[in-house]
């Protein structure tokens, strides 16, 4: 990625967060700072973030609470919890919603920094293609995957997508089944026989009619099956929870 990755540090104590943010601008991440848990969840409605490093114990909402909202907003959002204080049930319910870890205070920057490796080696992008013949969904995905870092080209047809497939090889494919032309199905199965490696998931709007085609695929070997009107949230896990597995087969 050419963009800085972003980071933002939420946390009523100013100096801690001036502190970090000096730190992490030096190493050339991009940082937001947010001194509540209602300017957290604002800030993550305007954009996604790679890491955010929440405080707990805040005024008003607690940085659990936040993570909890920004959840609802960003279902793939990385978050590690930090404190200087024994709140051990907060703790607990933090790493319980999937929050990446705990630091507690004084924060060691060297911890900060290794967290934040950690996160970018697991979460690096990887090579998509969108085949979709709704151009709005096709371009909507592409723009959404694009900001979460991976390189993500479209197709809208299955033709076009086994020719696409045949001069980049993606990692990931994600199909709608209803093509003109060449079927979803048809169009996984020459692909996937180019490229045995990549993953596929299928979309589709049609339940009922694409239900024997959806099972050929995923007796093919097909990851799962997304059904339109498509949920966000639920695309983004699916598609990070592969490019994890993507990048630890790499390694």
């Amino acid at each position: 990625m050419s963009e800085k990755p972003r980071v933002m540090i939420v946390d009523d104590d100013e100096n801690l967060c001036r502190t970090l943010s000096l730190v992490l601008n030096r190493k050339g991440y991009d940082v937001t700072v947010a001194h509540s848990g209602p300017e957290a969840i604002s800030k993550v409605e305007e954009q996604p973030f790679a890491m955010i490093f929440m405080d707990i114990k805040m005024p008003g909402m607690d940085g659990v609470e936040a993570f909890e909202e920004i959840q609802k907003i960003r279902s793939d959002a990385v978050v590690t919890m930090m404190t200087a204080y024994a709140v051990e049930g907060l703790v607990e319910k933090a790493l319980c919603l999937g929050a990446q870890g705990v630091l507690y205070k004084p924060v060691d920057l060297k911890k900060v920094m290794s967290t934040i490796e950690a996160v970018s080696r697991e979460h690096t992008g990887v090579n998509i293609l969108v085949v979709d013949d709704d151009q709005s969904t096709a371009i909507t995905l592409k723009n959404i995957l694009a900001r979460q870092g991976h390189a993500v080209s479209t197709a809208s047809s299955g033709e076009a997508a086994i020719q696409a497939a045949q001069k980049q090889p993606p990692e990931i494919a994600l199909i709608d089944m209803k093509l003109p032309g060449i079927n979803g199905l048809d169009a996984y199965l020459a692909m996937k026989k180019e490229n045995p490696d990549m993953t596929a998931v299928m979309m589709t709007g049609y339940r009922q009619e694409m239900t024997p085609m959806l099972e050929s695929a995923l007796k093919a070997d097909a990851y799962t099956v997304l059904y339109k009107p498509l949920e966000m949230g639920a695309l983004l896990k699916i598609v990070n929870e592969l490019a994890i597995k993507k990048r630890k087969g790499a390694g």
